[in-house]
């Protein structure tokens, strides 16, 4: 009987020990692991090495932003516009890649323009 209140105590210290916080990553967003492919690399069916360019910006839970992105923009050119850019311009880049490929596909017909123009009567 004591050994069955040792299993029960030895359990219960193990449920309530809290789990490791998720590795650090650049702005919250998990980058590629050995386990899970980046969106481009899962697309491409490739694997996914440790300094992919676009893992940051297409973890594998953003795979429609990149579709958007890969059909308005295509990969190669994607990384030829970010390849030489410093940290934060390279941030912005892809932010409004992302951001135009997104608007695209809600809106294949005016796309961004179309919130310009809308932007530009109401200033009027």
């Amino acid at each position: 009987m004591n050994n069955k209140n040792n299993n029960l105590e030895t359990r219960e210290i193990t449920s309530n020990t809290p789990t490791p916080p998720p590795a650090a990553t650049n702005n919250n967003i998990p980058r590629c692991n050995a386990s899970q492919a980046c969106a481009a690399c899962k697309y491409q069916r490739r694997k996914c090495a440790p300094d992919c360019i676009l893992a940051p910006y297409f973890p594998h839970l953003r795979q429609r932003q990149f579709l958007n992105a890969h059909k308005l923009f295509g990969v190669s050119n994607i990384t030829k516009i970010i390849r030489n850019l410093e940290k934060y311009d390279k941030d912005e880049a892809m932010r409004t890649i992302i951001y135009q490929a997104d608007v695209r596909a809600s809106d294949p017909v005016g796309g961004c323009y179309r919130i310009i123009r809308e932007y530009v009567a109401a200033a009027d």
